[in-house]
């Protein structure tokens, strides 16, 4: 494959200068440890993110790229650690903040090193140099969209749709706890499903797979993204089968409902455009603030004069399956659909229940 970066339909981050480790002396970091300092990086420095994000394959190119190119884009073959990594390794971790021991890829079980710096995973999936970002003399981390298929089999289909919608919204989950608001997205759904599309070989593949296929780009929140996978998911995966809404899409204003919310647009939590629903959610301390509520008023009144419908969803409501059964009734009945046909089958309520305990309402 001629190694030559393309051009982004990704906000032009992508595809500046691919990264090319060198063989015998390069590290690969992946795993939770990816995720660790992808999540911190967007956080800290999204002019840092913006800059590795650079070193991946640009959305062109990876949308046409086959198994046979990327493997010939390969320069760490065999994936096997140097001699004598682990002080390296500890040097990475000081200098890029991860707790050890640090997790790292490798590509067979013989190349597998004991250490109290490292732990590391036999990778059988694709490690292209496109998929790597160097961050440190002879170090590099997974791409985000190898992290989702690294995770997959630990996680379980909910967890790593979760994971996935994370990496392609506007919100970090940090190692204390914390969510940190209006961050770089760094992947997209396509781009997972392209990266996943290129192997058929590693632990975790079909949940890995389904996970890329119901992920939504442009969640704001982890509440958001609950919300969004529990209506979109059909109901043989234990969702509500309401399809995929969009994610804080931006809703132009007539002049007569700018003048009633004071603005010229609205973003949409989540919006079923083909129903002229804005679907809210209101977080627990709605009820508490009485400007957030003459707020909502006048988001309602500006969407009637647009001739949408707007629906405020608690976090109380998405807890409670009855609840949750009459809201997706409601939208599935503006969207045109069928009621459901039968109740659900023991396996759906199982995968539901799971859902549930998976996203904290259970």
């Amino acid at each position: 494959m001629d190694r030559l970066a393309g051009t982004s339909g990704f906000g032009g981050v992508y595809g500046a200068g691919i990264a090319r480790p060198q063989r015998g002396s390069s590290i690969v970091i992946g795993y939770e440890s990816a995720l660790a300092f992808w999540r911190r990086s967007r956080v800290e420095d999204p002019a840092l993110t913006r800059e590795l994000l650079a070193q991946l394959y640009p959305d062109d190119m990876l949308a046409t790229l086959d198994a046979e190119a990327l493997a010939a884009d390969t320069s760490l073959r065999p994936l096997e650690l140097p001699n004598s990594p682990f002080e390296r390794i500890h040097h990475a971790a000081l200098a890029l903040g991860l707790r050890e021991p640090v997790d790292i890829v490798v590509g067979k079980d013989a190349a597998r090193r004991r250490s109290p710096s490292a732990r590391c995973h036999v990778w059988s999936g694709p490690v292209s140099d496109g998929l790597l970002v160097g961050v440190e003399p002879g170090v590099y981390i997974c791409s985000p969209e190898l992290i989702v298929a690294q995770l997959a089999s630990e996680l379980g289909l909910y967890k790593t749709i979760s994971l996935a919608m994370e990496l392609c919204g506007s919100y970090s989950l940090l190692v204390n706890g914390a969510c940190e608001y209006g961050v770089p997205s760094s992947t997209s759904h396509s781009r997972i499903s392209s990266v996943l599309r290129l192997s058929d070989s590693f632990r975790g593949i079909d949940v890995a797979k389904q996970a890329a296929l119901y992920s939504i780009d442009g969640s704001a929140s982890p509440r958001e993204t609950v919300l969004a996978v529990m209506l979109s998911l059909p109901r043989r995966l234990g969702g509500w089968g309401c399809g995929k809404p969009l994610l804080n899409a931006e809703i132009m204003l007539s002049a007569a409902a700018a003048r009633e919310c004071s603005r010229s647009s609205l973003r949409a939590d989540l919006l079923f455009d083909e129903a002229d629903l804005d679907v809210e959610y209101q977080g627990r301390e709605w009820h508490t603030k009485p400007e957030d509520r003459t707020s909502d008023e006048a988001r309602q009144n500006a969407l009637m004069m647009m001739g949408k419908s707007c629906l405020f969803i608690s976090r109380e409501q998405i807890s409670d399956e009855a609840r949750m059964d009459g809201i997706a009734l409601l939208i599935r009945s503006r969207l045109g659909l069928r009621p459901y046909r039968r109740p659900l089958s023991t396996g759906m309520s199982l995968r539901r229940h799971q859902m549930m305990l998976d996203f904290g309402l259970a």
